[in-house]
């Protein structure tokens, strides 16, 4: 009973922020894997022209996500009512004060049936990313089929939803129902994708940044090692360029 009042209290708070700032954006970062990597290469790639606020942490579930989108820190004591006292009053300060950021990247993470709908009660994201999608507590979602809806669901609350090209089975797509989709990864059948052109141990990946957006090919230097962290960079490419990020600020980011 305690911790439902705690959780409800924490979303509405959530709900009142986005009405009372309604210039902030939000993009969520959902997947089974590479949530993390894939929301700090999005507020990297940002931050060259926007204030944003993302947790270093992972809190990602429904009681600690709603505090992390509002920048508060999650409480040591969660049993101690005094603590969760301080918490509120930071909640209703933050939403009175003018915002301090424009975008808010924020992963969301699950381990039940239901709890990726939770988020979409009080969440109307700008944009949804989908990171890879693979088994994960199994022992509550029984087949990877159940995994991908429950993941899926934030893209079908979200107002366009970002999604791994390389990485997802495409037998997922009937999860869908937004219409506002795009993909991304490093295969051609992804909309933004980087297109290898050379790699070495000290520099990196050289290659193309392509979108449908662009009107020519935007060379990038990715200063990574492992393809496999493409995907997140792309992903990174797609959220700027949705957000109104020029190629070269976006070249400059990743």
């Amino acid at each position: 009973m305690f911790k439902n009042y705690i959780q409800k209290r924490l979303e509405n708070y959530v709900v009142s922020y986005f009405k009372k700032h309604p210039e902030v954006k939000l993009v969520v970062v959902a997947g089974s894997v590479g949530k993390t990597s894939t929301k700090t290469a999005i507020a990297t790639v940002l931050s060259g022209r926007y204030r944003v606020r993302m947790h270093e942490g992972n809190h990602n579930t429904e009681m600690s996500a709603p505090l992390a989108i509002l920048g508060i820190e999650y409480p040591e004591n969660i049993k101690s009512i005094s603590a969760w006292r301080a918490v509120f009053k930071a909640a209703k300060k933050r939403v009175k004060t003018p915002a301090d950021v424009d975008v808010i990247v924020q992963e969301l993470g699950i381990d039940r049936i239901g709890e990726m709908a939770r988020f979409g009660t009080y969440l109307r994201p700008n944009i949804a990313v989908i990171s890879g999608i693979t088994p994960e507590h199994m022992e509550f979602f029984g087949s990877i089929e159940t995994v991908a809806q429950e993941e899926l669901t934030a893209a079908n609350f979200s107002q366009v939803a970002i999604i791994n090209r390389d990485d997802n089975d495409g037998r997922f797509a009937r999860f869908l129902t937004n219409q506002a989709i795009d993909t991304y990864g490093t295969t051609s059948a992804a909309e933004y994708r980087f297109e290898i052109q050379d790699f070495t141990i000290e520099n990196g990946y050289k290659g193309s940044l392509i979108a449908p957006e662009f009107n020519e090919t935007v060379s990038a230097q990715v200063n990574i090692i492992g393809e496999h962290s493409l995907r997140a960079v792309m992903a990174a490419v797609a959220v700027a360029v949705k957000l109104g990020l020029s190629p070269l600020d976006i070249a400059a980011g990743v």
